[in-house]
């Protein structure tokens, strides 16, 4: 099983997205819309819509923290 942080690489590397920084390139909606449906299918998650804002996208890590949000509620 990933990582939530293996997750976001290989999501983020799959669509060209990694600055050498860590943070990720601006996208356009649409590529959005494919970039959580891929996060969606490798993490086995529902991202809730009140995720859906550009600051969940900045980063690997801003990545991995809202798996992390999804996959242990409460915390």
């Amino acid at each position: 099983m990933q990582t939530h942080h293996e997750i976001a690489r290989t999501v983020a590397e799959e669509f060209g997205l990694l600055e050498p920084n860590g943070t990720l390139a601006q996208v356009d909606s649409l590529t959005m819309i494919d970039i959580v449906v891929a996060l969606e299918d490798a993490a086995n998650v529902k991202i809730p819509a009140h995720e859906l804002r550009a600051e969940t996208f900045m980063s690997l890590d801003s990545i991995v923290a809202m798996l992390g949000r999804i996959q242990e509620p409460g915390r």
